[in-house]
C-alpha cells in the first residue's frame, strides 16, 4: 500500500513539473497570439501574474486539495514566469499529504471492509424501502421488479432475508409461480408431461399440475423451479447443524425457499416448507421482520 502511495505522488509530481515547464517554455508566447489574447486577455493575464506574485506559493499549496482545479494551477504558474522552487516545492509537498491521507484512508477501510459493507448494505436497504414501496423501513429489495404479496420479495442479493408470509391463498401461488425458472433436473415426455429429477420422489407431473413439494409444477411440457428469492436466511454456529464433529466453533450460512418434498410432523420450519401444502399453515403465519 505505500509503494502504491509512492508511485502515486511521483507520477503526480512529475506531470505536474512536465506541465509547469511546458507552459513556463510556450505559454507567453502562445498568449500574445491572436486565440490566446481570446482566452486569456492581456488585463487578466496581468492580474493573474499579480496574484501569483503575491499568493503563489500558498495558493498552489491549497490547490493541491481541489479536485478540478489542482490541474490547472502549476501550468498557469509557468505561463506567468513563478520561479520553479516556489511552485514545483509546494506542489510535491501537498501532493505527498494528498496521497498519504488516501492511501492511509484505503488502507483503514480494507482492515475494517466487513463493517464498511455492513454499512453499505444498511444505506442500499433504506434507499431500497422508497424504491420499492415497501412498509418496513430496512426492506433491502430494491431489485425486485414484481413486488409480491404478504412481504416476501424476489432478490438475490445476498443479505435478503424474509419478511414472513402473512396468509396463505392464490395470490401466494400466483406469485411463487412467477417467481421461478425453466428446470434442468428433468425428463420431458412426449405428452407434455414431465419427470422432475430433484428428489427420490421423480414425480410425474401432468401439464398444469405440481409435483409433490408444490413448488415445481408443468407449465405446458416445462418444469418450473423457485428462482430469484429468498424465504430464509442465516447464520447459525455449526453445532445446530446434523453433522459431527465438523469445524467445532465455525459458523454455517442457512438458506432457504419456500416449499418441500417431505410432510413432517415434528418439522421446525414448518411455517416455510409447508406454505403451500398444509391449509393450515395459512392460519399460524404472520407478518415478522429481523430483529435490528
Amino acid at each position: 500500500m505505500l509503494l502504491l502511495g509512492l508511485l502515486c505522488w511521483l507520477a503526480n509530481t512529475a506531470s505536474s513539473a512536465g506541465m509547469y515547464a511546458f507552459a513556463r517554455a510556450r505559454g507567453p508566447a502562445f498568449f500574445t497570439t491572436g486565440l490566446g489574447r481570446k482566452l486569456l486577455p492581456a488585463a487578466a493575464l496581468a492580474a493573474l501574474r499579480d496574484a501569483y506574485a503575491r499568493h503563489g506559493v500558498a495558493g498552489i499549496f491549497f490547490s493541491r486539495f481541489l479536485p478540478g482545479v489542482r490541474a490547472g494551477v502549476t501550468p498557469f504558474a509557468g505561463v506567468v514566469g513563478l520561479p520553479p522552487g516556489r511552485t514545483l516545492v509546494p506542489a510535491a509537498l501537498a501532493s505527498a499529504i494528498w496521497y498519504a491521507a488516501l492511501v492511509s484512508v484505503a488502507s483503514a477501510l480494507g482492515l475494517e471492509w466487513s463493517a464498511v459493507r455492513r454499512l453499505l448494505e444498511h444505506a442500499d436497504a433504506a434507499l431500497g424501502a422508497r424504491r420499492c414501496g415497501c412498509a418496513d423501513r430496512l426492506c433491502p429489495l430494491a431489485r425486485a421488479q414484481d413486488a409480491p404479496p404478504f412481504g416476501l420479495r424476489a432478490c438475490v442479493a445476498p443479505y435478503t432475508v424474509s419478511r414472513g408470509v402473512a396468509e396463505m391463498g392464490s395470490s401466494l401461488a400466483d406469485w411463487l409461480d412467477r417467481v421461478t425458472r425453466e428446470g434442468e433436473l428433468c425428463e420431458r415426455l412426449p405428452d407434455q408431461s414431465v419427470r422432475c429429477w430433484a428428489c427420490a420422489h421423480r414425480c410425474l407431473i401432468a401439464p398444469g399440475q405440481r409435483g409433490i413439494c408444490k413448488v415445481r409444477f408443468n407449465d405446458g411440457g416445462s418444469l418450473r423451479v423457485p428462482f430469484g428469492y429468498v424465504a430464509g436466511l442465516a447464520i447459525d454456529p455449526i453445532e445446530k447443524k446434523p453433522f459431527f464433529h465438523v469445524l467445532p466453533g465455525a459458523r454455517a450460512l442457512s438458506f432457504g425457499m419456500l416449499g418441500c418434498d417431505f410432510h413432517c410432523a415434528f418439522c421446525q420450519n414448518w411455517l416455510s416448507s409447508q406454505v403451500l401444502r398444509d391449509p393450515a399453515q395459512a392460519q399460524a403465519s404472520r407478518k415478522s421482520r429481523p430483529r435490528t
